[in-house]
C-alpha cells in the first residue's frame, strides 16, 4: 500500500523546497514510480466471536460489533448520530445520578458497569459499529 503514487511529504516553516525533495529521495524508496494503482476491490464483512471463561476474574471485558456504514454510505451520519446518542461513560469521571444520558444515568446509578463506549470507524467501502 505505501507506494510512491500514494505518498505525500509535507513541510512547513522556513524549509527549501529542493532541500525536502532531497530528503525524501533519500530517506523513501521511491524506485517503483509506475507501480499499478491500489484497486478498492469489495470487502465482506466477518464476524466472530471469543469467549474468554474466567470465573476468578471480578470483571468481564465485552465487546459487541458488528457492520457499520463506509464513508460514502447513506447510512453515515445515521451512524454517527447513533454513536452520539449512545455515547460513553466512565465511573472515574463522575456525574452519577446528574448525567445527561439516560443510558449512563442507569449505568451509574445501578453499578452496571465501570465503563461503556459507543465507536464506530468507517473504511473505503465497510464499517465497524
Amino acid at each position: 500500500h505505501y507506494t510512491a503514487p500514494r505518498t505525500v511529504v509535507v513541510a512547513s516553516g522556513a524549509v527549501k523546497h529542493e532541500e525536502v525533495v532531497d530528503s525524501a529521495q533519500k530517506l523513501f524508496n521511491f524506485q517503483n514510480l509506475n507501480s499499478a494503482p491500489f484497486c478498492h476491490s469489495p470487502v465482506q464483512f466477518s464476524g466472530a466471536e471469543i469467549r474468554l471463561n474466567k470465573p476468578t476474574k471480578p470483571v468481564v471485558h465485552l465487546l459487541f460489533g458488528f457492520e457499520g456504514s463506509s464513508w460514502s454510505d447513506p447510512r453515515y451520519f445515521t451512524f454517527m448520530i447513533i454513536q452520539t446518542l449512545i455515547g460513553g461513560w466512565d465511573r472515574n469521571l463522575g456525574g452519577g445520578k446528574h448525567l445527561s444520558s439516560r443510558l449512563a444515568n442507569e449505568v451509574s446509578c445501578r453499578g452496571l458497569a465501570h465503563s461503556y463506549q459507543a465507536m464506530s470507524t468507517c473504511y473505503y467501502n465497510t464499517g465497524v459499529f
